[in-house]
């Protein structure tokens, strides 16, 4: 065999390797979703994927680094969908509403353990921290956009508003609300309500006729 045919078959096992990486991490996560991290075994998983657990072991080392694996998966996924809806030049107003609904399309179906078991992972926190830096890369960009165009009030500090929410969020997964609330009735009341707080007359006009059109369809 010579040396591209070598090259060939390590190629092979990498994708291989790829896929079932990719094909373990989305049967677990639909799995954590429906009953929860705590909730479901790499047994389990294993058994109803129809594989061995020494295969997933292959891939993973526990279920924390499949979990993180997961968040990163989704959110390159997310941020592709994402980037599809800014191809559409929507103004900011309607950017943040087609995000929201995607949000709360994307979580409706999650159950409230998931979420509070997701504290039970240090990976999985720090994880999402690098995801909220990332995004506060963008926020500052964002508000003064939506200043620009006549959507955001340009009366508030808005450091300090992303402080406010940041520190909603974080309180909303270090509680027992999920166990009361599911995500979608927190999360619409969460957004909805900073949102019309930073927003202008001319915002809160699209906000409102969005939400009597978005509200009859649910």
């Amino acid at each position: 065999m010579g040396k591209s045919d070598n090259k060939g078959t390590v190629q092979n096992l990498t994708e291989a390797r790829s896929v079932l990486r990719d094909n373990i991490t989305d049967f677990a996560m639909e799995m954590f979703k429906k009953r929860g991290i705590k909730g479901v075994t790499m047994d389990e998983i294993a058994s109803s994927m129809g594989i061995s657990k020494r295969t997933i072991y292959e891939v993973f080392e526990n279920k924390e680094e499949l979990l993180v694996n997961g968040l990163i998966k989704k959110r390159k996924e997310d941020d592709k969908i994402m980037e599809d809806f800014k191809a559409k030049n929507l103004n900011i107003i309607e950017m943040t509403l087609v995000r929201f609904k995607y949000v709360m399309s994307e979580h409706k179906s999650v159950c409230p353990q998931f979420f509070s078991d997701i504290n039970k992972y240090p990976k999985v926190l720090a994880t999402i921290d690098d995801f909220r830096k990332k995004d506060s890369e963008y926020i500052m960009k964002y508000y003064k956009i939506g200043i620009e165009e006549g959507f955001f009030r340009d009366d508030l500090d808005y450091n300090i508003m992303d402080m406010v929410i940041t520190k909603l969020f974080d309180y909303m997964f270090t509680s027992e609300i999920f166990m009361e609330y599911d995500f979608t009735q927190i999360y619409k009341n969460m957004t909805i309500t900073y949102l019309r707080g930073i927003s202008t007359s001319k915002g809160l006009d699209i906000i409102e006729n969005f939400l009597k059109e978005y509200n009859n369809k649910i």
